[in-house]
């Protein structure tokens, strides 16, 4: 195989762009990293990382403006989420192998005049574990020893 034929592989991160973008899936980890939100730079923030079952979520162009062709996540996708204070609230509910859906699931106005609308992130269960991934989990454990 030729150098060339190798590609970078990126890890994809879900984005609450449009009311309605949403992500379903297994939670399967989550691991803290610095931000990089202008004003929170490197205050440690979590990372949720999911096996998706499906999802959709839209994208910026270089103006800032919402690409309307949605991005499909398709099952078995690994993707992260990164952490916010309101998310972050309900994710403390959540156990590593359950089955949720994360939503943007609208706007509230800003309380400082000039700054943006800010985005309400709703955590969902229908109370299902993906036992393939508890199996999975529990066989990796045993192999550790």
């Amino acid at each position: 195989m030729s150098e060339e034929s190798w590609g970078e592989v990126k890890s994809p991160w879900f984005k609450f762009t449009e009311e309605g973008d949403n992500i379903i899936g297994t939670l399967i980890s989550v691991r803290e990293m610095p931000s990089r939100q202008e004003g929170h730079e490197g205050e440690m923030v979590p990372i949720y990382e999911m096996k998706c079952d499906s999802g959709e979520y839209h994208e910026l162009d270089d103006e800032k403006k919402v690409i309307k062709t949605a991005i499909k996540i398709a099952e078995g996708e690994i993707y992260n989420v990164g952490g916010h204070w309101m998310l972050d609230k309900q994710m403390r509910n959540i156990k590593l192998g359950s089955k949720i859906k994360i939503e943007h699931a609208g706007t509230k106005k800003a309380q400082k005049s000039g700054n943006h609308p800010m985005k309400i992130r709703k955590v969902y269960t229908n109370g299902v574990m993906d036992t393939e991934f508890l199996e999975e989990l529990e066989n990796s454990k045993n192999d550790d020893f």
